[in-house]
């Protein structure tokens, strides 16, 4: 289903703004992106709330610290029961490798589903340049070296890295704009049917369905825009 591969940002500053889209949305939306601001505000049981409603989460707080941290934090992570969780690739692939380990070995020990571990490369709010082009290749291959499953990248770089990584290397793409939409802090955005042509597992959503005068339209119209692919 495209809706599962839709995520939506729940960037808001209240706890009781970030519900009332879920639920404005419906069961249509399946698949939320909860931040380090929308977390630092409802915690974990934020997340564990959104999860007995039957949504999918992708736990976007960009873990970069030694192996240890990393690793209980991830394994708090994995016990509310996300889908995602991500690591800067900057931690290196010494470091990650022993965060999947790990969390390959806990998932096993305690019968759990193991989320997708993403690195994240640079972000889609800076320029883009052969060096930056460059950079999120090579932090992709940190990624994948560690065993990572994916990486979030810009639409711009999917199909380099799907050419030298793999298919089955997961790519999230944040920074997507309909061509109407503010572009606001994004540098490098693209649209949901230009993303998924690239070859986009996901694609992340957050200020053209929250800031739009009915987001269930707004969330429709992407949806259409990928089934209309060609």
């Amino acid at each position: 289903m495209i809706n599962e591969k839709v995520i939506i940002a729940l960037d808001f500053d209240t706890v009781d703004a970030a519900f009332k889209l879920v639920n404005e949305l419906g069961e249509d939306a399946i698949f939320y992106k909860v931040g380090i601001g929308l977390f630092t505000k409802g915690g974990p049981e934020l997340v564990k709330e959104l999860v007995r409603l039957g949504k999918r989460i992708f736990l976007d707080l960009k873990f970069f610290d030694i192996p240890n941290s990393m690793i209980l934090a991830s394994k708090a992570g994995i016990d509310l029961g996300v889908s995602i969780i991500n690591y800067h690739c900057m931690a290196g692939e010494k470091a990650l490798r022993e965060v999947a380990d790990k969390i390959g070995d806990y998932c096993k020990e305690k019968n759990l589903n193991k989320p997708l571990l993403i690195g994240v490369s640079v972000l889609t709010s800076v320029e883009n340049t052969g060096d930056t082009f460059e950079q999120v290749i090579k932090l992709a291959g940190i990624a994948k070296d560690a065993c990572l499953d994916g990486v979030v990248c810009s639409a711009l770089e999917i199909n380099a890295i799907k050419q030298r990584y793999g298919n089955d290397f997961k790519v999230i793409v944040p920074g997507i704009r309909m061509p109407d939409n503010e572009l606001d802090d994004q540098k490098r955005a693209a649209t949901p049917r230009y993303a998924f042509s690239q070859g986009a597992d996901y694609i992340v959503v957050g200020r053209p369905i929250i800031k739009a005068p009915s987001p269930t339209s707004a969330f429709q119209r992407i949806i259409k825009d990928i089934e209309d692919m060609p």
